[in-house]
């Protein structure tokens, strides 16, 4: 039975337990990290050791340790370029969140389209995403 079809003293009840349910869990003082990806100390304890030998400098110039500018570092894109066989010039190293550069992507592709694209994607007729 869904909710839909429930009277309103069946939703109340329904509520009330679902409170107090989660009066249970709040009450156990859990301190959760839900993000995703994130090593335990352990784990980062391990790179220590690469650390001390980071280059700390990029043959730019720029410090590593600060952002690396708007098409990233250049070892990075480098790196990338040789390894994928795409030029160094069409090559973008960018932060830590894959995700981040996806919503960009794809967001600017529904509000402008790409390349290739007739028309943002938002103005579709048809839309089918595979995620």
């Amino acid at each position: 039975m869904s909710y839909q079809e429930y009277s309103k003293a069946a939703l109340a009840a329904a509520l009330a337990e679902e409170r107090a349910v989660y009066e249970t869990y709040k009450g156990q003082g859990l301190k959760l990290d839900l993000s995703r990806g994130k090593p335990s100390k352990e784990q980062l304890d391990l790179s220590i050791p690469m650390l001390e030998i980071v280059l700390w400098e990029d043959k730019d110039g720029t410090d590593c340790r600060n952002y690396g500018g708007l098409f990233g570092l250049p070892r990075m894109r480098t790196f990338w370029s040789e390894v994928t066989d795409i030029p160094f010039d069409n090559v973008i190293a960018g932060g830590n969140s894959s995700l981040a550069m996806i919503y960009d992507a794809l967001s600017r592709a529904m509000m402008y389209g790409n390349v290739n694209s007739p028309r943002p994607w938002c103005l579709e007729p048809v839309k089918k995403w595979l995620c």
